[in-house]
Parts: structure tokens; C-alpha cells; sequence
């Protein structure tokens, strides 16, 4: 797996379809659920060619559509291991400074805490 590659806006866009996917998705449906980008079928194909050839999704498969076989992709990785890739920690000034950012958006700081009480109590165990 590439770690190491950068999406453009409609990759990152196309692969959030398929991050949002419980299962593998053939273009057909993805051209489908990407309704409001307005690709075009020959845009999609490119698309999904060069998030192929930067090993951010695999084919698992083929179903079949009418009379031929589409592949099936599903994502490498996901969004937030995506996100972590393009930034780094360096340092643990960089966490606090992340989760302060996270608590002050937060709609629901009591979930936010919760989460972070558990990721915490999980190193913790880890560790012993």
C-alpha cells in the first residue's frame, strides 16, 4: 500500500462514496451515488484508474451488469487513517493542540470526552 499519496478534491469526494459504502461498489453505482458531482462516466473511469494507481482502493471482485462484468472497489484504507497520513504527529503539543480544535467544534463534548476517556484507558492497557 502506497501511504504516501495525496487525493485531489473529486478523488477525496469519490473516495468518501466509497468510505460511506458497506460494501465493495462498481462504477455504475458509485456514477449513481455521485449525483451531485456531476461526473461523466469516462471522468469516473479515470478516476477510479489513477485512486487504483496511487493504491488508495482495490478491486474485490466483479458483479455482473447486464451482459458484462464491472469490478467491485472498496477503499484501502479509511477516511480517518487517510486524514492521519497527510498530518502527521510530531509531537505531543500537536494532540492537545488537535483535541483542543475537536473539543471546541464538538456538538457533543460529553461524546468527545467519552471517546477520549476510552482511547486513553485503551493505551493505558496496551502498555501494561
Amino acid at each position: 500500500m502506497n501511504k504516501s499519496f495525496k487525493l485531489t478534491k473529486s478523488e477525496y469526494e469519490l473516495m468518501k462514496i466509497l468510505w460511506d459504502s458497506s460494501r465493495p461498489m462498481a462504477k455504475h453505482e458509485i456514477l449513481a451515488a455521485s449525483e451531485n458531482y456531476k461526473w461523466k462516466e469516462n471522468y469516473l473511469k479515470k478516476m477510479l484508474n489513477t485512486l487504483f494507481n496511487k493504491g488508495a482502493i482495490k478491486p474485490v471482485g466483479r458483479v455482473l451488469v447486464t451482459r458484462n462484468y464491472a469490478r467491485l472497489y472498496i477503499p484501502v484504507m479509511t477516511e480517518d487513517e487517510y486524514n492521519m497520513l497527510q498530518y502527521p504527529v510530531r509531537s505531543v503539543k500537536t494532540i492537545a493542540g488537535l483535541v483542543d480544535g475537536l473539543y471546541e467544534k464538538s456538538d457533543d463534548k460529553e461524546e468527545l470526552i467519552t471517546e477520549l476517556e476510552k482511547i486513553v484507558r485503551d493505551l493505558k492497557e496496551k502498555g501494561e
